[in-house]
């Protein structure tokens, strides 16, 4: 008989602002998930798991000295400290790490694996870093001309600033590139962006694209199959679907930078305009230009592509 698996639940709560009304609001009270280890099999792709018990870490010699630092292995490290708080995607909040922006106790640390206890007092770039009382789950449909960077101080336009919910840190669940529109998701439930934009869950996103000139056969026969090189990657859509002469339906399983320009670049083809209109299986639906909402807790399910019944 096979184990009992623990599926990704998202939290709930946060505070609230303006927006377009969702189905249904998020739930008061923080959730606690934990990111998955190991890479799952196919079948268990989006089975949400708890993290596995190891042994005591020692901290380096020239280590903050964080309470607790090395001696729990259940206190999260400094790394995931930073994402589930909302701070940045795992990813990122290593980077920033690694560049000196983090200090612990006043104290700038360099170190991923230094574990933060409950009185440890995190900062990035001066700001105090604090695990947030309840997540979010936010849908924006992000109009052409804005990025979806907050790190820019020089971009005129970021996609956060439509989202009007102060005292909330958001982080954007992957990103849109400047010229293209549609379905971006922000939360502060670092776990969850995990599961969104790490290549090893293959969350699929969907996208309307309209050619300069249409596709052949042979070439959505390729786009699909071999795929394309482009800047030492290749690059490979998962479908493509025509709608109409130089418009189609990509799906992709990763969403690299530019992926499906870059994909056209390669034939010689360019992109007049690109939209998502889906992520998992939640789409964009009728959600106005540069309008937000809040996503229920099932709707955050279906980002991860998970199709549940609303949860109770």
């Amino acid at each position: 008989m096979p184990q009992s698996r623990r599926e990704y639940r998202p939290g709930a709560g946060g505070r609230a602002g303006k927006s377009v009304s969702a189905p249904s609001r998020p739930r008061s009270g923080p959730a606690k998930p934990r990111p998955a280890t190991d890479s799952p099999s196919p079948e268990s792709r989006r089975v949400y798991r708890p993290a596995r018990a190891g042994k005591p870490v020692s901290a380096p010699a020239n280590a903050v000295p964080v309470s607790g630092a090395g001696t729990d292995s259940a206190l999260p490290n400094l790394t995931k400290f930073l994402s589930t708080s909302g701070a940045a995607s795992r990813r990122h909040a290593a980077e920033l790490i690694k560049d000196g922006h983090v200090s612990v106790n006043g104290a700038v640390c360099t170190d991923q694996s230094v574990r933060i206890a409950p009185d440890d007092r995190v900062s990035l770039d001066g700001e105090r870093i604090e695990p947030p009382r309840g997540y979010v789950y936010v849908m924006l449909h992000k109009p052409r001309g804005y990025v979806c960077t907050a790190d820019d101080p020089h971009a005129p336009k970021k996609a956060l600033d439509l989202i009007d919910l102060p005292g909330v840190r958001l982080v954007s669940a992957g990103r849109l590139d400047k010229n293209s529109e549609g379905l971006i998701l922000f939360s502060n439930d670092g776990a969850w962006i995990e599961q969104l934009t790490h290549p090893r869950h293959g969350t699929r996103k969907t996208y309307q694209v309209t050619t300069d000139r249409p596709l052949s056969p042979a070439d959505i026969r390729r786009l699909t199959t071999s795929g394309v090189q482009n800047d030492g990657e290749t690059l490979r859509a998962l479908s493509i679907r025509a709608e109409a002469p130089g418009r189609y339906i990509f799906i992709l399983g990763e969403g690299k930078n530019r992926e499906i320009r870059r994909m056209l670049e390669s034939l010689d083809n360019r992109t007049r305009r690109l939209k998502r209109i889906a992520v998992g299986s939640l789409r964009l639906g009728g959600l106005p230009m540069g309008q937000w909402r809040f996503l229920s807790p099932a709707e955050a399910l279906l980002a991860l592509g998970e199709a549940k019944p609303p949860l109770k």
